[in-house]
C-alpha cells in the first residue's frame, strides 16, 4: 500500500503529540498512527543518549627539531635534539553535534613550543566524555594527550572508553590504505584537507596565518572522522554497549530501539535470537538464552 506522507503529523509527532491524539486529529487509524510514529522514532536521537558524551577527537603536534649529518636513516641521540614536540591544535565535537570546537597555540606559545594552556583544555575535553573516538587514537592521539598531562602535572582525566577507527578497519576490511583520507574517499563520504610540510613549518615559526590554516585542518579532520565513524560503527566488534544505557532491547551499537528480526545465531552452546539494526547496519545476537525473555545483544 503506498501511503502519502502528511508533513503536519510529522509536525505534531516531533512535538510529542501522542498515538490517540494524532488519530483523534487527523481521523487515521490507530495503526496509521503508530506507522507515523515509528518514522519519526527513527531518526529522533535517543533521549537517554544525550547523557552519554560521544566525542570524536583529533590532534595535531609540532615536530621534533634536531641536529643531523645527513637526510637518510639517521639515528638522532637524545643530545640532538633541539625541540622537542609538542601539542599544536586539538579538535572535537560531540556525535551528532553541528559544531567542532578546538583550539591551537598563539604564535607566541608556539615560538615558545607552550603548550599548557591547550592541554589543559584538551584535559577537559577527556574528563568530561564517557567514549572518546579517534583514528588511531589508542596508539597515537590518546598516548600523545596523557604525555602531555604528564609534563605539566596534570592527572589522568576521569576513565572513559576509546573507539579507534583504525583498529577497526584493520580488523574487519582489507583496504588498499586504512588511512583517514583514502577511507573517507573509498566510502564517498568527504575528504581531508591537502597539506604541506610547510604549514607545520609556518606553524613552527609562528606565522598567523598558517596556524589558522592548521585549525581549519584539524577540525576537518574530525567532521571526516565522524562521516567515517558513523558507516563502519556496525562493524566495530568492540563497541561499547551503548543499548544498555537506554534498554537491553535496545542496539547496542546506536541505541535504536528499531531491530529486525533475523533469524538465528548458532553457536556450539545453543541457538539465540539474531537481530540486524537498519540505522547503524549492525549484524547483532541475543547473549542471552531465548527462554529468559530479556534481550543481552552484542554484535556478531
Amino acid at each position: 500500500m503506498e501511503i502519502n506522507i502528511n508533513p503536519d503529523i510529522l509536525s505534531d509527532i516531533s512535538a510529542n503529540m501522542g498515538r490517540i491524539k494524532l488519530s483523534q486529529k487527523y481521523n487515521i487509524s490507530d495503526e496509521l498512527a503508530r506507522f507515523y510514529i515509528k518514522l519519526v522514532d527513527y531518526d529522533k536521537p535517543i533521549e537517554k543518549l544525550e547523557d552519554v558524551n560521544i566525542v570524536l577527537f583529533d590532534i595535531e603536534t609540532l615536530p621534533i627539531e634536531s641536529y643531523t649529518w645527513g637526510l637518510y636513516k639517521q639515528n638522532i641521540s637524545i643530545n640532538q635534539i633541539k625541540r622537542d614536540m609538542c601539542l599544536l591544535s586539538y579538535s572535537y565535537k560531540t556525535l551528532h553535534s553541528k559544531y567542532i570546537y578546538g583550539d591551537i597555540l598563539t604564535p607566541g606559545e608556539a615560538v615558545k613550543r607552550d603548550d599548557k594552556r591547550i592541554v589543559e583544555g584538551l584535559w577537559q575535553v577527556f574528563d568530561n566524555a564517557d567514549v572518546v573516538i579517534a583514528h588511531n587514537g589508542d596508539k597515537f592521539d590518546i598516548r600523545v594527550s596523557n604525555s602531555r598531562f604528564l609534563k605539566h602535572g596534570m592527572r589522568l582525566p576521569s576513565s572513559y572508553r576509546t573507539i579507534d577507527t583504525l583498529k577497526a578497519v584493520r580488523q574487519r576490511f582489507k583496504l588498499t590504505s586504512n588511512k583517514l583520507d583514502y577511507i573517507a574517499q573509498y566510502l564517498e563520504v568527504g575528504r581531508k584537507i591537502d597539506t604541506t610540510f610547510n604549514l607545520w613549518k609556518g606553524c613552527s615559526d609562528g606565522d598567523k596565518k598558517s596556524l589558522k590554516q592548521m585549525l581549519k585542518y584539524n577540525k576537518m579532520d574530525v567532521e571526516v572522522l565522524e562521516n567515517v565513524y558513523l558507516e563502519i560503527r556496525g562493524y566495530i566488534k568492540n563497541h561499547p554497549i551503548l543499548g544498555n544505557i537506554t534498554d537491553n532491547n535496545n542496539c547496542p551499537v546506536c541505541g535504536s530501539s528499531r531491530l529486525v528480526n533475523d533469524g538465528y545465531y548458532y553457536t556450539k552452546l545453543g541457538k539465540y535470537d539474531a537481530y540486524y539494526c537498519p540505522k547503524c547496519k549492525a549484524v547483532l545476537h541475543n547473549r542471552t538464552n531465548l527462554n529468559r525473555g530479556n534481550k543481552n545483544l552484542r554484535i556478531s
